[in-house]
């Protein structure tokens, strides 16, 4: 390459008898690599042929192969060849046309790429310091704006660590023609918003949107105040926010929340205050009606393969003309008609047609339908306000998760996009933040899309009550919202937390962790067949499970019998723990003191201080002190309600009865679901039939 270089340059140094002697000897001496003389005689030249002087000294210096070669120097003198007009006679020495200074162009381009590969290609990383010292020193180079631009990108990430709306207004005034000047903007704007809702003062926030009321973060900050009312439960906060701005789409659920706190008992008279205390409230008559119908008890009711809504009295609220409606949810059910679903409210009004070919329940005042394969979001009035998606989940913290292509990202409750769709999978927001994977890794991500925990997982969940399992080289561990290790990823899995207890396993054998990371137990305890998790723990007490015998342990590690182990512990319910010793079953205080000898056959949980247990083929229900209420021969014994128990007669009747065995009716059907602790209802027929346990009588259909 060096060769090349030297025959394109060599190539135009021909002389002619019409210049000095002496630039001609000069470059006769360059041209046989006597490179002292041709300098000598270069510099001698200068004053009078400054163009071909300086372009033979910019190519000595530039030359590595001889004692001379300096770039610094080599740039001087190149430029200064470069600059002005050259004269005929020069042109002619190198017997170029007029136009063509392609040499000295050459040369020149050559110089400046050295001096900038020798500067910024050294592997030593530069910083803004060295970077303006370069553009000083070499003022016409002509790389300049690639090193404009990485002098940019260092000043801008490193101004973005301070997070400081004033830093970057700084560096705009700085920098004026910085490649990064829009991304500074837009970083003093989000800055700017962030430093004003941080400490979520509603006065600042209402100060930020009237003080910037162009900035794309109104809207965000409108939201942040919105929230802040709605957490707080601020009745001024929430009308004032309401008052201020009576366009937003928050502002129905601002009214509702105010209503919600405003009337706290449905009386005439809270209503009428209400509507006195703020007369402007928009749906004053629409929200009475519905109020009057809330106060009851409503029941879906199945009438000859229909299904349509009754109250406690028995009258048809919603007629008997649909082929299912689902439970009412913040005040409107879920519907289908003819294959077709739409949404009622409980005065029977539709606010939307039956179109949709399927539906979701009504959430965070948002619902999703499905409309020929089109998937997007309503509202309460049955607006459109969201794009088509593949797939759209439930609100939850004002966020839908949305697919699209299948990538997903999040929308807002204006259905626009909050959260781009980027990600390969995202979990639901908790407290801010959500999972997500990208690049087949997981990490978390805020409201923003602002990564919180870097991505660096195999598997992650969502967080709860603070902390969330991950998943890295094959091992489980437990973050906590910071990102940091509770649990290092060593285990072969981990369950869900159980009030502050994480029940963790390795090489098949299992012990206790508490959410601080502290050990609990040792990793030597053997699974039961059968059992469920939830009886493992309640995060006072741990099951302790070894050469088949069972015990008790509490989280400062003591057990519950230090002498012996049982056949079966279970934790303890109603202060009394069930047991089991050579297959009886009997039941411990939290002391260890034996309250219930173990003589039954089965046992259950004592629950409302009730127990049923059976001896043989008699069933019974005893209290704490192991008095027995009630006895009754028969196969079948269940609790229904608090005071509710049905059993199976001899011949097969089924005998409702309270836990003193005084019976209250009698039937054949399957057993019924408890609504309230007051109504029992079975719709295992084509008839509904629905009991009142305050009224002690059927108030729809028939046993």
């Amino acid at each position: 390459m060096r060769k090349i270089k030297l025959i394109l340059i060599f190539s135009f140094f021909i002389t002619f008898q019409v210049f000095p002697n002496k630039i001609k000897k000069a470059y006769d001496a360059f041209f046989i690599y006597d490179y002292f003389k041709a300098k000598k005689l270069a510099y001698s030249s200068l004053s009078k042929k400054q163009h071909l002087s300086s372009f033979l000294l910019a190519s000595i210096y530039y030359r590595n192969d001889n004692p001379f070669h300096q770039l610094d120097s080599a740039y001087k003198y190149i430029e200064l060849s470069a600059k002005g007009k050259w004269s005929e006679s020069d042109i002619k020495f190198f017997k170029l046309k007029k136009q063509d200074t392609s040499l000295v162009s050459f040369l020149r381009e050559k110089i400046h790429l050295q001096l900038f590969k020798q500067a910024f290609f050294s592997g030593n990383p530069f910083t803004v310091k060295e970077t303006e010292a370069f553009l000083l020193n070499y003022p016409k180079i002509i790389f300049k704006q690639q090193i404009i631009f990485k002098r940019d990108s260092i000043v801008f990430h490193e101004a973005l660590k301070e997070k400081s709306s004033v830093k970057m207004n700084l560096l705009q005034l700085e920098y004026p023609e910085s490649f990064y000047k829009k991304q500074m903007q837009e970083q003093e704007e989000f800055f700017r918003y962030k430093e004003f809702v941080l400490d979520e003062n509603p006065n600042k926030i209402e100060r930020f949107i009237h003080q910037f009321p162009k900035s794309k973060y109104v809207a965000n900050a409108q939201d942040d105040l919105f929230e802040i009312a709605m957490m707080t439960k601020n009745k001024g906060l929430l009308h004032r926010y309401i008052m201020l701005f009576p366009k937003h789409s928050s502002v129905e659920a601002a009214w509702k929340m105010l209503y919600s706190i405003e009337i706290s008992n449905y009386s005439d008279n809270a209503l009428s205050n209400f509507i006195l205390k703020y007369p402007d409230f928009p749906y004053k008559i629409s929200i009475e009606r519905e109020l009057a119908l809330s106060k009851q008890n409503i029941f879906i009711i199945k009438q000859n393969e229909k299904f349509g809504c009754i109250n406690e009295l028995g009258d048809t609220i919603i007629p008997f003309i649909y082929d299912g409606i689902e439970p009412f949810k913040q005040g409107i059910a879920l519907v289908e008609k003819d294959n077709f679903f739409g949404y009622l409210k409980l005065t029977g009004e539709a606010i939307t047609n039956f179109e949709f070919d399927d539906a979701e329940n009504f959430n965070e005042d948002r619902a999703v339908v499905n409309k020929k394969g089109h998937v997007y979001v309503i509202d309460r009035l049955g607006n459109t306000i969201s794009s088509n998606y593949d797939v759209i989940s439930d609100y939850n913290e004002g966020l839908a998760i949305v697919k699209k292509n299948n990538f997903y990202g999040a929308i807002n409750k204006s259905g626009k996009i909050e959260i781009p769709i980027q990600y390969q999978r995202m979990g639901e927001f908790v407290n801010g933040m959500c999972f997500a994977q990208k690049n087949e890794v997981y990490g978390y991500i805020d409201k923003n899309g602002y990564t919180l925990v870097p991505f660096i997982f195999d598997w992650a969940e969502n967080f709860k009550n603070g902390f969330a399992r991950v998943k890295k080289d094959n091992r489980y561990g437990v973050i906590n919202q910071d990102g940091q290790y509770v649990l290092l990823p060593y285990f072969d899995r981990i369950d869900e937390e159980e009030n502050g207890i994480f029940m963790v396993f390795k090489n098949s054998l299992y012990g206790f962790f508490d959410n601080s990371g502290c050990s609990l137990s040792q990793i030597n305890n053997t699974l039961i067949d059968g059992a469920e998790k939830k009886e493992y723990t309640d995060g006072n007490w741990m099951k302790i499970v070894s050469d088949e015998e069972q015990n008790l342990m509490n989280k400062n590690g003591k057990l519950l019998s230090e002498k012996s182990a049982f056949d079966e512990i279970y934790l303890p319910k109603n202060g009394l723990f069930r047991f089991m010793q050579e297959d009886k079953y009997g039941f411990l205080s939290l002391k260890n003191k034996i309250t219930i000898k173990p003589i039954y056959d089965e046992a259950i949980d004592f629950n409302d201080s009730i127990c049923i247990a059976r001896k043989k083929n008699t069933q019974y229900i005893i209290n704490t002190k192991g008095e027995i209420l009630f006895q009754v021969k028969t196969t079948s014994l269940e609790k229904i309600a608090k005071d509710l128990f049905v059993y199976l007669s001899e011949n097969n009747q089924k005998i409702y009865c309270n836990k003193s065995g005084n019976m209250l009716f009698s039937c054949k059907r399957e057993n019924p679901t408890l609504l309230l602790n007051r109504f029992l209802i079975w719709d295992d027929t084509e008839q509904t039939c629905i009991y009142d346990l305050q009224l002690n009588k059927v108030i729809f259909g028939n046993l």
